[in-house]
């Protein structure tokens, strides 16, 4: 009505032009309606971080600061064209938010009422906003006519921040509150493992490879995702790291070998698709956790680097060349098949050779590496 009065009737009874028809007033209106889908698109998420309590909260508080906005506007500002594209502009972008509330009932009926009884609550709520729905626009109405239509909306703007209020303690419900977020399958323990072991894992703790790579073999057979190893600041561990390199050459040791053994098993297989797919399935996760996981240890690999005297920020190239050198291609993006198994395999394991010498070298037990190497040719011939 405020709308309708500043840029219709007060033009209208003076006997000027409108800035706005009576048509366009029902489009405006009709149109306000389709408002309502982009509510329902954002309540969701909302409901995810704050709750069905603090989205009631939220959407009572909006509409009533959006309210007093348009009240100013509708009152102190000049009846102009602009001011008319502004105030349904507002009117618009705010609608959504302002519904976000009537949808926060039914949900927070169904947590507290009884199961046996939600329905019966649910029916009585519908009731209930509909008996004020067919109520509240005629007391309005005459609070309008008798007193003016700036108090019938200030009226409004109260019963909505009085609503906010009694939501407000809500909140604080369990159920109510912030959705539980969901652990990811690639961020837990399962049943048959040891959950404090493959909690320090995802939490980049050290663990040998044998034991790691015996979870993930396990998870492969399940069809389960592997665990999704994040890595702690360098900060945090720089004073561990030497101790991690010493298991560097048993960890290269093992994983050389079970890239090995996956190669036989994959040349026994009959079935190599189904291996593929299920290998295939336990590198899946979740998209957000993986670039997580990319940025922290890219954040490392930088911290390392600077921290051990190197300047990768004045030799840019040369650092992109020598993280070729160290990192060669294995396979190209996408998901191992039955074609490249094989391809991709031998070069992970020559590329783990690699590292596994440096790290012989370094200790001086690079016959053994010699001899280790000269058994696995040995192995994959006999087989």
């Amino acid at each position: 009505p405020l709308m309708f009065d500043k840029y219709y009737t007060d033009f209208a009874d003076v006997g000027k032009t409108p800035i706005m028809t009576q048509n366009g007033y029902k489009w405006i209106s009709v149109m306000l309606a389709l408002m309502v889908i982009p509510s329902t698109v954002i309540t969701p998420p909302l409901f995810d971080r704050i709750g069905a309590s603090g989205s009631c909260v939220f959407g009572n508080t909006v509409t009533g600061i959006v309210t007093i906005i348009l009240l100013q506007i509708g009152t102190n500002a000049p009846a102009t064209s602009g001011w008319f594209g502004g105030f349904v502009t507002i009117l618009y972008l705010s609608f959504p938010f302002t519904v976000i509330s009537q949808l926060t009932t039914g949900p927070m009926l169904d947590v507290i009422a009884p199961p046996e009884e939600r329905g019966m609550i649910q029916g009585l709520n519908i009731t209930v906003m509909n008996f004020g729905m067919a109520v509240t626009p005629w007391i309005l109405g005459i609070v309008a006519d008798t007193a003016g239509t700036q108090t019938a909306i200030w009226i409004c703007v109260g019963g909505v921040f009085l609503a906010a209020m009694v939501n407000a303690p809500l909140m604080r419900r369990p159920g109510l509150g912030p959705r539980p977020k969901k652990v990811l399958e690639e961020l837990k323990a399962l049943d048959w493992e040891d959950k404090d072991l493959v909690e320090r894992a995802i939490k980049g703790e050290w663990i040998p490879a044998e034991v790691m790579y015996k979870i993930k073999e396990r998870r492969r057979e399940e069809g389960k995702h592997f665990p999704l190893i994040h890595t702690k600041k360098y900060e945090d561990e720089k004073d561990d790291l030497e101790e991690i390199r010493q298991h560097a050459a048993a960890d290269y040791r093992y994983v050389r070998n079970m890239l090995v053994d996956w190669l036989i098993k994959f040349n026994n297989e009959e079935d190599k698709q189904t291996l593929c797919d299920l290998y295939n399935a336990s590198l899946s996760a979740d998209p957000n956790e993986i670039a997580e996981v990319n940025k922290e240890i890219g954040q490392w690999a930088m911290d390392y680097l600077v921290a051990n005297g190197y300047r990768p920020y004045f030799n840019t190239n040369l650092f992109k060349q020598m993280i070729m050198s160290a990192f060669p291609k294995i396979a190209d993006e996408g998901e191992v098949t039955p074609e490249n198994f094989e391809e991709v395999t031998l070069r992970s394991e020559r590329v783990i050779y690699g590292y596994q010498s440096l790290e012989e070298r370094r200790l001086g037990t690079w016959r053994s590496v010699m001899q280790g190497n000269a058994g696995v040719v040995a192995n994959l011939a006999a087989r």
